[in-house]
């Protein structure tokens, strides 16, 4: 599940959140830049507030990733990274299946988001 303190690792990383009106094919949600660090949600497709608390978490959560599974970072998880290694599809649904909880059981989560970051909308 997304933590305070992985949201806070991720703002202190420099990760960035977008919120873009701008219409997108294929109905894509959101993605996660890693070269610009950038969490981008499309709000168009995202058809209400949950679903894009559910983006942005889903976003993060390829964040924080991102970032803990350079070796060099103090809190690098070997197993995780394992997870990564095993497929796309299986990792997207783990991404997704804890964007989920994290939703159901801390929906107040996307307030402390709000709080610390500036959320751009294009």
């Amino acid at each position: 599940m997304l933590t305070i303190d992985d949201i806070i690792l991720s703002y202190k990383e420099g990760v960035e959140i977008i919120l873009n009106n701008e219409p997108q094919m294929y109905g894509l949600k959101g993605e996660y830049d890693s070269g610009e660090m950038k969490v981008i949600a499309y709000l168009n497709n995202n058809i209400n507030k949950k679903d894009l608390c559910c983006t942005i978490f889903h976003e993060l959560i390829h964040a924080r990733d991102f970032i803990l599974n350079k070796p060099e970072c103090e809190f690098y998880n070997p197993q995780r990274n394992a997870v990564q290694q095993q497929g796309l599809d299986l990792y997207e649904e783990f991404v997704e299946n804890e964007a989920i909880e994290t939703y159901n059981k801390q929906p107040e989560l996307i307030n402390f988001i709000e709080e610390i970051f500036i959320l751009k909308k294009l």
